[in-house]
């Protein structure tokens, strides 16, 4: 289905986006995951032309649950999210390549829970843009 804004491929139910399914803006944004009655829900992934990506949980359109957030310098936010924004626990990669696990709170990181360290094998960091970009 193609709309002024962007197309969208993927599921229907009661002329609704429901179900799985591809939705790509104009903009250059696209969602490739689940959908609620026209809303994001459950598991998916968002990128933007600028590189920024989110691969995680929605609630009603925004981030909720466990996802990660990838910004175009590399560095990333791996944890919990309420109300698309960051909140309770949550690991960052710096754009050093080091991580830092702390707390946040309605999006402000609220302390550091961890002094930085290097990056470990079994680390649950989004791969790198050239690598997902071949999952799309």
């Amino acid at each position: 289905v193609r709309w002024p804004t962007g197309w969208y491929e993927g599921d229907f139910q009661n002329n609704q986006l429901h179900g799985e399914g591809t939705l790509a803006r104009h903009d250059g944004a696209v969602y490739v995951g689940t959908w609620v009655c026209d809303h994001k829900e459950g598991q998916g992934r968002e990128t933007w032309r600028d590189g920024r990506c989110y691969q995680g949980s929605y609630l009603k359109d925004r981030r909720h649950g466990f996802g990660c957030f990838r910004w175009p310098d590399g560095r990333q936010y791996c944890g919990e999210w309420a109300a698309g924004r960051q909140h309770g626990k949550g690991r960052v990669l710096l754009s050093s390549g080091r991580v830092r696990e702390g707390h946040w709170c309605n999006g402000q990181r609220t302390r550091w829970l961890s002094e930085a360290r290097e990056l470990q094998p079994g680390d649950d960091f989004l791969e790198l843009p050239s690598q997902m970009d071949r999952t799309l």
